[in-house]
């Protein structure tokens, strides 16, 4: 990223920070280029539908290790711009919500928050690996309505 993008974004609003997207490199990559007190943020996205080897009901370990590596060096707030529920293998509608609490949970726990992908999906009929459709792990709106996401996490897992 130029500088010049911080520099007219500091003309505008010296508060308004500016989202780094990691291109998953990590914010240990990213932040030799910046000088500390630059109003900069990581954004990560971590997914586990595609990561070699991943079983939902050993997920949890997975999902507390990478939020604390995310966090990186600490000079730059980190923040998990894209999440969800589907793992590679061994869906099950009864996993989600330990895995949704544990993502919760870690994202508070080590870096600055993070964003469920995605709000709403709507026709999604695809498999996933063993129980349900795509649209069981990714639509926030039916997740609620499930059940699934609640107002409070039912406890810490990392």
């Amino acid at each position: 990223m130029s500088c010049g993008v911080l520099t007219r974004v500091g003309k505008v609003n010296k508060k308004i920070p500016v989202m780094l997207q990691d291109c998953f490199l990590g914010e240990t990559f990213w932040s030799p280029f910046y000088d500390a007190g630059t109003d900069l943020v990581i954004d990560s996205h971590i997914y586990f539908f595609a990561a070699a080897g991943i079983y939902s009901q050993y997920v949890s370990p997975a999902i507390c290790g990478q939020a604390e590596y995310t966090a990186g060096d600490s000079k730059f707030p980190v923040f998990i711009g894209e999440w969800s529920l589907q793992t590679l293998y061994n869906n099950t509608l009864a996993g989600r919500k330990v895995i949704h609490d544990t993502q919760v949970y870690a994202c508070q726990k080590y870096v600055s928050g993070s964003a469920f992908w995605n709000v709403k999906m709507i026709n999604n009929t695809a498999a996933v690996d063993r129980e349900g459709i795509i649209s069981d792990y990714w639509s926030w709106e039916l997740l609620v309505d499930q059940g699934v996401i609640t107002p409070t996490i039912n406890g810490s897992y990392c």
